[in-house]
């Protein structure tokens, strides 16, 4: 294939290069042809094909040593591995490409590898990695001098605010999404509406409901008749969710409506079936119990082989609230049956997927091999030592200086190299901890999420299926029975919201630390068993989300230890904040304990608080005294 034949293949066809890939015979020409088929297959979302055929374009590069394209094309596979969830080879691909990058000079490359490693370690859950990688990004794509890399900035910001807000870092999260957006506002419009609608979405979960409406109206360029593009749809499914909180109905359906007839032409199944899944739920919202039936009808008729099992769930709540409406009580009930049974095999699917990207995790863990080569070295250093020491001895007097100063130089290294191995292993500890205490957060919050909507919602269709009987024809004798069954339906209901409530109450998200502190406090001085106070001085403003949940779960515990445990009658948690610190004690007039003995074998509850307070970075302790009470002190470090 000479210069003068290898006219633009980007212009030809897939079906058309396919030809020219069978028909050639030199390994570095087919090479070529199989990296603009996998390309094109990629851009085509051919995720499948690209990777067979990105698959020989590496293949045939390492035997024919042909080098060009090699970087992108491993880095290509890399992206269709991991659109297939198949992770371990996404890294193995992107390992060589970061290589062979610095290898062959190829420094354009190299930001969107990084940007590549950011994507797959937030989808993994890694978020240290991942904010770690995309930071890389950004700095390698300011250093780059190719134009096509420098506008690709708004991505890796992008990404930045998604990690952010995965962590439940909003305002972070919105600093990201505007820094992005004021780098590339001039130089891509694309990237610049996709910033916007997530600068939008941050908005809206903070409330600020009148600047989302302002972002998403610029986004839509102020049309607010026609969706245009994907982000026109988008903006208009968010636009009727600001027009239903106003209780503007016409507006409500009408953005709804212009977002479906949108996904329809342009044949987005998934986007189209969840919008109609949501048009049903604001018919039901409305009122309007005829037209959402026609609705569920209609969407039963559509037979579409992608339809995923949440869009049924949502179709099957929707169905459930229409017989509620109607009153059909035992139809609501078999409905919400059959919701709870996919949403339970939706969660352990979940589950699944889980476990295995902890495990993928686990396998390119690289921290354990840095500290054994650490290790390692210092052994070898230790070895030089001594290997000096001998040829000393063996050396005149004359080299005795020399010596000397090679010893306390060997020391020095030593002590470095082990000092590293120990700045390893506090990092991996705070690594672990953190990603162990956002599991529990997370599980708390989805069990939280289970119990009021999935059990809670069982609950109250069981007492309206009870309710439907008729209670004038009964005898007396059995319309007791049947009261009682209410009445423990409701107290059941009653305590179900309540446990929910302590797994993940909604006024620490919503309000704060102090307040979801007084709201618990009070919550304990309603049982009459002991009294609580709280109290709080010079915090002004929000503490970091993962900070006050922390230091909620640490006051929750101490506070339930006094319940189980002190037999006293008063307790008082007092926090003030000076600075950057902030203080906590909690004190009882219980009859207390003897720390020695407490420190021997500290409660699981005693242990999940120092893990607590050290990944804060802060100190505990505590002073108790037989038959006078309990005093703890908490010390942390807080931005």
């Amino acid at each position: 294939m000479t210069l003068a034949s290898v006219y633009d293949l980007k212009s030809q066809s897939i079906k058309e290069l396919e030809i020219r890939y069978h028909s050639e015979r030199i390994d570095s020409n087919k090479a070529k042809l199989a990296f603009r088929i996998g390309e094109k297959h990629w851009f085509s979302r051919n995720i499948q094909e690209a990777i067979i055929y990105l698959k020989l374009a590496t293949e045939l590069n390492a035997s024919s040593k042909f080098k060009t394209n090699e970087v992108n094309g491993l880095h290509l596979l890399a992206n269709a591995y991991y659109k297939q969830e198949n992770y371990d080879l996404a890294f193995h691909s992107l390992d060589k490409a970061y290589a062979l990058a610095l290898k062959y000079q190829e420094f354009k490359f190299i930001p969107l590898i990084e940007f590549t490693y950011a994507t797959i370690y937030k989808i993994l859950g890694d978020y240290v990695k991942a904010t770690n990688f995309a930071i890389s990004s950004i700095k390698s794509i300011k250093k780059s001098n190719f134009q096509d890399v420098r506008i690709q900035i708004g991505y890796s910001y992008n990404m930045l605010g998604n990690i952010m807000e995965a962590q439940k870092q909003d305002s972070l999260a919105l600093e990201y999404y505007q820094t992005g957006y004021h780098e590339v506002k001039d130089i891509d419009p694309n990237q610049a509406q996709n910033l916007l609608l997530n600068l939008a979405n941050i908005h809206f979960k903070l409330k600020n409901y009148s600047e989302a409406k302002k972002i998403l109206l610029e986004v839509v360029e102020n049309d607010t008749i026609i969706c245009h593009s994907d982000d026109d749809m988008y903006a208009f499914l968010n636009l009727s969710e600001l027009a239903k909180l106003e209780n503007n109905k016409v507006k409500c359906l009408h953005y709804i409506n212009a977002a479906l007839e949108y996904s329809k032409s342009k044949n987005l199944d998934l986007d189209y079936h969840a919008i109609l899944n949501k048009l049903t739920s604001r018919y039901i919202d409305f009122n309007d119990i005829n037209k959402a039936d026609s609705l569920i009808e209609f969407i039963q008729t559509i037979k579409n082989q992608n339809e995923k099992k949440h869009l049924n769930l949502q179709n099957l709540l929707n169905q459930s609230k229409i017989a509620i409406a109607r009153g059909n009580y035992k139809e609501a009930y078999n409905l919400n049956a059959r919701y709870q049974q996919i949403k339970d095999s939706i969660s352990s699917a979940e589950q699944s997927k889980t476990i295995h990207k902890l495990e993928i995790l686990y396998r390119t863990e690289e921290k354990e091999h840095n500290i054994n080569q650490l290790k390692d070295m210092a052994i070898l250093e230790e070895t030089k030592k001594n290997r000096n020491y001998l040829i000393g001895g063996l050396l005149f007097l004359g080299l005795a200086t020399n010596y000397l100063w090679s010893v306390r130089n060997n020391k020095v290294k030593v002590k470095i190299h082990a000092e590293e191995v120990k700045n390893l292993m506090v990092q991996q500890q705070v690594v672990a901890l953190q990603s162990m205490i956002n599991g529990q957060e997370t599980e708390r919050t989805r069990i939280a999420r289970e119990l009021h909507d999935g059990l809670g919602g069982l609950l109250s269709a069981t007492k309206m299926h009870f309710m439907t009987i008729n209670q004038s024809k009964l005898e007396n004798s059995n319309k007791e029975p049947l009261q009682k069954c209410l009445e423990l339906l409701d107290r059941s209901n009653k305590d179900l919201r309540e446990i929910a409530h302590s797994m993940m109450p909604e006024i620490l998200l919503q309000k704060g630390l102090t307040s979801a502190l007084q709201s618990y406090c009070d919550q304990l001085n309603g049982s009459r068993i002991i009294s609580f106070e709280f109290h709080h001085f010079g915090i002004e403003s929000r503490l970091k989300n993962n900070v006050e949940i922390i230091i909620y779960r640490i006051i929750q515990e101490l506070l339930n230890n006094i319940l189980k445990h002190s037999n006293a009658s008063k307790a008082i948690v007092q926090i003030s904040k000076e600075q950057n610190k902030l203080f906590i004690t909690v004190e009882d007039d219980g009859i207390g304990f003897k720390l020695d003995q407490n420190d021997q074998q500290p409660s699981a509850g005693i242990k999940n608080i120092r893990e607590r307070i050290y990944y804060l970075n802060g100190n505990l302790s505590i002073d108790s005294k037989e038959g006078i009470g309990t005093t703890v002190y908490i010390e942390v470090a807080v931005d």
